[in-house]
């Protein structure tokens, strides 16, 4: 009874130290195929973003006649003024509600969800800065960017500080 036993732990123990002996398979290094990228790369968007926002626009931007106008540089200087009030308020009272409360209370690889974001990405960026990702979520819809043809000269009155809502940004009092 124990010859059948022993002959089997035998025959287990040579193949194990046969297959130990056998060399590794070497793994030939193949080309890696690059995929293309799905999203093309147009600047459309950071132009009218950047015109839009009071930015100066990058070289071979199509806003930059409408950015050389009167009514566009006054645009700018009251944006620039409403992010110089809005740095000294509510940025300020974020960023130090961040250090105070959020700092060590929330590990910095944590992905953020934030259900009430709509346009305001500010918030969640200043609330949790060290966030590798941001999920945002909002009601109003995505909509779509104009183009030059549609910012026309004869818009120009819309940038004015009475029409633009972006200009009242700085003039809410947010401590």
């Amino acid at each position: 009874m124990l010859y059948p036993v022993v002959r089997g732990l035998t025959l287990c123990l040579v193949i194990s130290l046969w297959s130990c002996q056998r060399p590794t398979p070497t793994v030939v290094a193949s080309e890696t195929h690059v995929r293309p990228d799905i999203v093309p790369h147009v600047r459309d968007a950071d132009d009218v973003a950047r015109f839009i926002a009071g930015l100066p626009g990058t070289s071979g931007s199509p806003f930059a006649e409408l950015e050389s106008t009167d009514a566009w540089k006054e645009h700018r200087r009251q944006l620039d003024e409403a992010w110089h009030k809005t740095e000294g308020s509510l940025i300020s009272g974020l960023q130090l509600f961040q250090q105070q409360e959020l700092s060590a209370a929330i590990p910095p690889s944590t992905p953020v969800f934030y259900p009430f974001s709509g346009p305001d990405a500010l918030t969640a960026i200043l609330c949790f800065p060290q966030s590798p990702t941001y999920v945002m979520a909002a009601l109003e819809p995505a909509g779509t960017l104009p183009t030059l043809k549609q910012i026309e000269k004869k818009h120009e009155p819309l940038f004015n500080r009475s029409q633009n809502p972006c200009t009242k940004l700085g003039s809410a009092n947010h401590s």
